[in-house]
């Protein structure tokens, strides 16, 4: 919720002459779910719904406020984790953000009542500030110094005693802080070593994938010769057969020519022999006549 220009220069006139401004922090994860663009979704300020833009996420607080957020924004301040329930990751607040100014809206001030004012830690002069509920505020927000804090490390640096305040020490948020950021790392370094060791394995099963089809085709390519060359021998085996065959038919035929002609030849002997036999005969015939006639003389 934003502020008129002149409240918003009363305000902050106020809050900086008491210093009442105090550092805050995102400590608490929010979940996020991820929706085809387009999609109407109810949210706190628009329970009738809501379109949901390109590269955008639908975000649930602690006090399960609903709001979208585009994904560059969100990461700015968010870091996506492995926990997933339903539709909805986790998501926790990054360290390396600077955090936030903020302040309770005093009476003074009373139709802003229920407020706490918010900006940005770079913001000094207060020129972009914000609105925003109390029950809201208190379910996303941790308070790391407060003014008189930040008002003794301005004056005595940070080795100074800091006031004791409801939220933890900032020893303890940096050690908080510091562990965290270790068990990131050390979070980080063993999933790339997972993630690496997975492609080292997928990489090789891939590789022996590779090699299991190169040897299948060489498998089904010598199958494929030697099916050619069967083929091709039964082929050449059936052509020899034909071959013979036909030989052995012209042979056939030859020896049948042959013997034909053989019986003719005899057929042709016998005839000759035949017509010698008449001949003689007739022959014989005539002679025997011939004596007949020269008897009878």
């Amino acid at each position: 919720m934003l502020l008129p220009a002149a409240d918003q220069a009363q305000l902050t006139q106020f809050l900086d002459e008491k210093n009442r401004w105090f550092v805050v922090k995102k400590t608490k994860a929010i979940h996020v779910s991820l929706k085809p663009a387009g999609t109407a979704v109810p949210t706190t300020k628009h329970p009738e719904g809501e379109v949901l833009p390109q590269n955008s996420l639908i975000c649930k607080g602690n006090g399960s406020e609903v709001w979208i957020s585009t994904r560059i924004n969100l990461e700015k301040e968010y870091r996506p984790t492995n926990v997933v329930n339903g539709e909805w990751q986790k998501w926790l607040p990054r360290h390396d953000v600077p955090g936030f100014w903020a302040a309770l809206i005093p009476p003074k001030f009373a139709k802003y009542s229920g407020y706490y004012i918010m900006k940005n830690y770079s913001d000094l002069d207060a020129l972009s500030p914000w609105l925003i509920e109390r029950k809201s505020f208190n379910l996303t927000y941790t308070k790391i110094m407060d003014a008189n804090d930040i008002s003794n490390i301005l004056q005595f640096g940070l080795g100074c005693q800091v006031s004791p305040a409801p939220a933890p020490q900032i020893t303890q948020i940096a050690e908080e802080i510091e562990e965290s950021m270790r068990q990131d790392k050390a979070r980080t370094e063993k999933e790339l070593e997972q993630e690496l060791a997975k492609r080292e394995e997928q990489k090789k099963q891939e590789e022996l994938q590779k090699q299991q089809e190169r040897k299948k085709h060489e498998e089904l390519k010598k199958l494929e010769e030697q099916k050619k060359q069967e083929a091709q021998k039964k082929q050449e085996e059936l052509k020899k057969q034909d071959e013979q065959k036909k030989q052995e038919e012209l042979k056939k035929q030859d020896e049948q020519k042959k013997q034909e002609e053989l019986k003719k030849q005899d057929e042709q002997k016998k005839q000759e022999e035949l017509r010698k036999q008449e001949e003689q005969k007739k022959q014989e015939e005539l002679k025997k006549q011939k004596e007949l006639i020269k008897q009878e003389e």
